[in-house]
């Protein structure tokens, strides 16, 4: 087994909240025949008062059987203050599981932030994949104990009271097996605010009525000590949870639902995204 690792070239997302921006076009090597991961990392060139954020990553390609759409970083949010020094993002690993590519497979790859932006966010991503399927280790520990995906689909949304809510349904094709992880993550996506926490879970549920609602913990953001001041809160990386929920091949709708543990006066951004294979 060899492994390849291509670059895709420079990635700008687009500014615009679920808005992807140009794709940049990337072959791969023309003996790979397994997409095995993708590399992510991301930065704001241009540090803006009381802006902030997740990202989004899109891989298409008439190769595979569907989009594969990746919440990833950098979460962040920009203080109040008028300086600050920036926020930094650890490379985001995806494992997948994309077979039967024909070598030299052309690639879309790009992104989009999950909260409208006024300037600029860039994006590296590195594609590795391989010449033969990979051994039985592999994916001993693959996104965190769930497994590689061949599929994903990202839908956010704001939320400030404690009112369970819908976003909008995302749609899981049925030639998955079943939905394998989920990322779910509340983050602001402007000045915080004194003494407010952040937190609370993600139900989805699916017209599979037999698998009811099943929930997942987010990432909690603690309350400040007094006003707020310089560099906002962020997250180096939210893992994925595991979970099992069979497409019985038949395409689902997958709805989540929104619960906030308490209030928040303004500017708070919900996003998950579902995986399988």
């Amino acid at each position: 087994m060899s492994t390849f690792r291509t670059r895709v070239g420079a990635i700008s997302a687009g500014l615009t909240q679920m808005v992807y921006g140009t794709a940049v076009d990337v072959d791969l090597p023309s003996d790979a025949r397994y997409l095995l991961g993708v590399e992510i990392s991301g930065a704001d060139p241009t540090y803006t008062t009381a802006e902030g954020g997740a990202g989004m990553v899109k891989l298409h390609s008439d190769s595979f059987k569907g989009d594969i759409e990746l919440l990833t970083g950098p979460i962040t949010t920009s203080g109040p203050g008028t300086n600050g020094s920036g926020q930094a993002m650890t490379p985001d690993y995806v494992d997948l599981a994309v077979e039967d590519l024909s070598g030299g497979d052309a690639i879309k790859v790009s992104a989009t932030v999950t909260t409208t932006l006024t300037t600029a966010r860039l994006y590296e991503v590195v594609l590795i994949s391989s010449d033969v399927a990979p051994p039985k280790d592999w994916f001993a520990w693959a996104n965190d104990g769930c497994g590689p995906f061949a599929w994903a689909a990202v839908q956010a949304g704001t939320q400030l009271t404690t009112t369970r809510t819908a976003l909008t349904g995302i749609q899981m094709p049925g030639w998955i097996d079943a939905i394998r992880g989920v990322r779910a993550v509340m983050h602001k996506t402007g000045a915080i605010t004194a003494g407010e926490e952040v937190m609370g879970t993600i139900e989805i549920t699916s017209t599979k009525a037999k698998l009811g609602e099943q929930s997942f913990v987010t990432n909690a953001l603690g309350a400040t000590l007094g006003t707020p001041v310089g560099t906002g809160m962020y997250h180096d990386h939210i893992e994925w949870a595991r979970c099992v929920i069979p497409s019985g091949g038949a395409k689902q709708t997958i709805t989540p639902y929104v619960n906030l543990r308490t209030a928040v006066t303004t500017a708070n951004r919900v996003a998950v995204c579902i995986a399988g294979v």
